[in-house]
């Protein structure tokens, strides 16, 4: 994969932690209102190595169920990337969408799981995403 002539490969991806807790008072055929955040860390451990966290959290005060779970993810490069701005760039625009959907796929099968319908977290425009948590370098992104 190359993004301005870096280029890198997926070398690794685990699920790190997933923690549920099934609400016994859930009444069902009310609306349910959750909130799901989504988060991210990135470093390099390694010249040519970029490790990914990519963590969301779910829950609702009537919520069926309470979910936080973490996905990593490794990528090797054939050069890294010279900046921090780059190196955020690719991390949390093209790393993200390589990762968000295992973690998606995590979320699902846990709801099925736990004899819920499954929770299909929305896909994400990770371009649109990074804008809007990089105000300020946004308009470097295409």
């Amino acid at each position: 994969m190359a993004n301005n002539g870096f280029e890198f490969q997926l070398e690794d991806i685990r699920l790190i932690s997933v923690h549920f807790d099934i609400n016994q008072s859930f009444k069902e055929g009310k609306d349910v209102h959750m909130a799901i955040n989504l988060t991210m860390q990135h470093e390099f451990p390694k010249p040519d190595l970029l490790r990914l966290i990519v963590s969301v959290d779910v829950k609702g005060e009537d919520a069926p169920i309470s979910i936080n779970a973490s996905i990593g993810s490794l990528f090797r490069f054939k050069t890294k990337p010279d900046s921090v701005e780059e190196i955020s760039k690719i991390a949390e625009i093209h790393g993200a969408a390589i990762t968000f959907p295992f973690l998606r796929e995590v979320i699902a099968d846990i709801t099925r799981r736990a004899g819920l319908p499954p929770l299909m977290l929305q896909p994400i425009n990770f371009v649109e995403f990074y804008k809007n948590n990089h105000p300020d370098i946004s308009e470097l992104v295409q």
